[in-house]
């Protein structure tokens, strides 16, 4: 097991996934955490997904059945700990390792929209439906930055993802934040507030630790007053 700074918490890690899902994946985890940029982050982040989930033992199962596949999620495992703290938090949006469609999707508007509008549907709260947005925000970043990582999308086609991504969850948050906002203070209709974007995200090429440039156009259905009330909430 060379490769691993440390093989006893490798090793312990196995152990432990062996003993959760009463299977046998140790041959697997070792390969696969052993191909990704740092195998004892990929292995530990693995076992803390893994037991996370509501089954183990299926997950193990399903991601064994299709190994040149799962091999993505150790690689992301152990690229970027931020990315791994998510798929913890939010255990299934692992399911993209085993389900080949759900990676190669690209992110459009209409599809954030949709699965959007569903996820604020069924919030039971402002606050909730903020937390379901930022969730929406992994959601589609996970498959793009697999894309990106493995070199199946040009530089180009990440830059126009991510773009979409952050156009979508912008677009999504204003309309929340205004639908609360206008119950608040009597008003009616849709969001009067439009965002233009400039820079990076405005030319499609944002990447992962760009600024959006955004400037909000209020039309004469609200008043100064208002507007600047609703920004400072929209950008709080």
């Amino acid at each position: 097991m060379s490769g691993f700074r440390s093989i006893e918490l490798a090793e312990a890690s196995i152990r432990r996934i062996g003993e959760a899902t009463q299977m046998d994946g140790s041959s697997f985890i070792r390969e696969a955490s052993l191909a990704s940029p740092s195998p004892d982050s990929a292995i530990a982040n693995f076992e803390k997904w893994l037991l996370s989930t509501s089954s183990p033992a299926m997950f193990l199962s399903a991601l064994l059945g299709v190994p040149h596949i799962a091999e993505n999620l150790f690689f992301v495992l152990g690229s970027s700990q931020p990315l791994a703290d998510s798929i913890v938090q939010n255990p299934e949006l692992a399911s993209i390792f085993v389900d080949p469609t759900l990676l190669t999707l690209r992110p459009t508007l209409d599809a954030l929209f949709i699965e959007g509008g569903g996820l604020l549907d069924a919030s039971n709260s402002y606050l909730h439906g903020l937390d379901r947005l930022r969730y929406l925000k992994q959601r589609w970043t996970l498959p793009l930055v697999v894309n990106d990582l493995t070199g199946a999308w040009s530089a180009q086609d990440v830059w126009d993802a991510i773009s979409v991504v952050a156009e979508g969850c912008v677009l999504l948050t204003r309309d929340w934040v205004w639908k609360d906002f206008s119950t608040k203070h009597g008003l009616e209709g849709d969001c009067p507030i439009e965002i233009i974007a400039f820079g990076k995200l405005g030319g499609r090429e944002l990447n992962y630790s760009s600024d959006i440039d955004l400037v909000l156009v209020r039309s004469e259905a609200i008043d100064d007053a208002l507007a600047s009330r609703f920004a400072n909430v929209l950008i709080a």
